[in-house]
């Protein structure tokens, strides 16, 4: 059984700049983190990070740090988060690449 890759440092850029994405279009949306965790304050990428991100990868993978992850866990964190999103608030933010740079 091979082991995992964990994540790279491309990937690594990747999943900050999706937090401070999620966060921009959290906020142009309006919904703050009461509306959406039901407390009053704005996204940030920290808080994105810690709120929505952080759960989801401790629930899928147990690991507490995102510098853990493999290649496949941050890639099944990123669709179960933007899944929920989607279905919820009909947000999706694509997940920063070479193809997408913005």
């Amino acid at each position: 059984m091979s082991e995992e890759k964990r994540r790279s440092l491309l990937q690594n850029k990747s999943l900050h700049r999706f937090f401070d994405l999620l966060a921009s279009t959290l906020n142009a949306q309006g919904l703050t983190v009461d509306v959406v965790l039901k407390t009053e304050t704005i996204w940030t990428p920290e808080t994105t990070k810690a709120l929505l991100w952080k759960p989801i990868q401790k629930a899928i993978t147990g690991k507490e740090s995102t510098t853990k992850l493999t290649t496949k866990e941050l890639t099944e964190v990123y669709d179960t988060l933007n899944k929920a999103l989607g279905e919820k608030l009909h947000i999706h933010v694509s997940f920063p690449s070479y193809e997408n740079k913005d």
